[in-house]
């Protein structure tokens, strides 16, 4: 289980690499945080955040995937895989131990600090980041 920081170190709309663990943090702009495997599922490449478009992509292929991990731009055939993201007394934790391979993407794949913890903004109702034709709780 990696620590990767407070809740507070992450601000909305971020997105935070951990090269050595092989995996991005992102924290939406609704409090949610979600770490995405750098892996592309295509040829296993190593995907990168590219700011200026705001998608990750794959050098090898060309594979585009948006901040949710959704495949925009093929050839990868699902999305970035993901790993489970615990907040504890506002510590922002990531079992980096085991990947969630994905097939499709889902709002219930972000996790929110507790209202009142530090970095967070328990008035404001949260707004789901994933695109047309996703499942919406």
């Amino acid at each position: 289980m990696l620590i990767a920081g407070l809740v507070s170190d992450f601000p909305p709309g971020t997105i935070t690499p951990f090269e050595q663990a092989r995996f991005f943090l992102i924290r939406f702009a609704d409090g949610g945080f979600l770490a995405l495997s750098v892996v592309c599922p295509h040829l296993a490449c190593v995907v990168g955040w590219d700011a200026v478009r705001g998608r990750f992509t794959c050098p090898c292929h060309g594979s585009e995937f948006e901040r949710d991990g959704r495949v925009v731009n093929p050839p990868a055939p699902r999305p970035l895989d993901r790993y489970t993201v615990l907040i504890e007394n506002d510590r922002v934790k990531v079992d980096t131990r085991q990947v969630l391979r994905r097939t499709q993407t889902d709002a219930a794949d972000l996790v929110y600090a507790p209202p009142g913890a530090a970095g967070t903004a328990p008035e404001a109702p949260p707004v789901v980041p994933f695109g047309p034709g996703q499942p919406n709780p």
